[in-house]
């Protein structure tokens, strides 16, 4: 069994030394990885349903605080050598296809294939509708299209794609990933879980990373 822990992305300790001073911690005291939250916004009104809490309010509501993912995982990056960084998770309808195929590959090269992509459909109408998202109630179907460019992306030559929500030539982004590793959650009612086995499990496992 392997352990990890989840960084705060608001309050007190959310600060570039207090990050750090986790993160670092962590893997001296041997953690598999540490793991951070994905909220690009937090309406200061709403009546969605927090899945995880019992009264389903989401803590972070009050304050509205909201450290960005992919940006505070690059900066741990730097800061770490062997523990492994988790998207817990990526909200896949939130970024263009493009933008988050991009980052993660950097982020995953800048890591030396430290990076573990874990992914979900979101569950926060109010934020999708603050950001401009595609409807909110065809974000699965959405997640499973970015998951499909997503490996377009990240495994031909001179991608190109064509789908109802986002399509792309002309775009040679040279994405190359050192690891995959990109876990989900089989319990989503979502095709998307059943979908990320079949884009990417004929590359699973690859050796870990040697400790920088």
């Amino acid at each position: 069994m392997k352990y990890g822990l989840t960084l705060p992305g608001r309050g007190l300790q959310a600060t570039p030394d207090d990050l750090a001073i986790i993160a670092k911690h962590a893997e001296e005291l041997g953690y598999y990885m540490v793991l951070f939250g994905d909220h690009l916004v937090v309406p200061r009104h709403t009546i969605s349903t927090y899945p995880y809490t019992a009264d389903g309010a989401f803590p972070g509501s009050g304050s509205g605080e909201a450290m960005e993912q992919l940006t505070v995982l690059a900066f741990l990056a730097g800061q770490t050598h062997t523990i492994r960084l988790v998207t817990s998770v990526i909200i896949v309808p939130h970024r263009p296809p493009l933008v988050a195929a991009k980052a993660l590959a950097t982020l995953d090269v800048l890591s030396k294939g430290r990076l573990i992509v874990g992914i979900w459909v979101g569950w926060m109408r109010e934020e999708f509708e603050a950001l401009g998202l595609q409807p909110f109630a065809e974000r699965g179907a959405v997640t499973d299209e970015y998951l499909r460019a997503f490996k377009e992306l990240w495994t031909s030559a001179h991608p190109t794609f064509a789908g109802q929500y986002y399509r792309f030539a002309n775009s040679d982004t040279s994405i190359v990933l050192v690891m995959w590793r990109i876990p989900c959650d089989h319990t989503t009612r979502s095709t998307s879980a059943r979908l990320l086995l079949s884009c990417f499990c004929s590359f699973l496992p690859q050796p870990e990373p040697s400790a920088a």
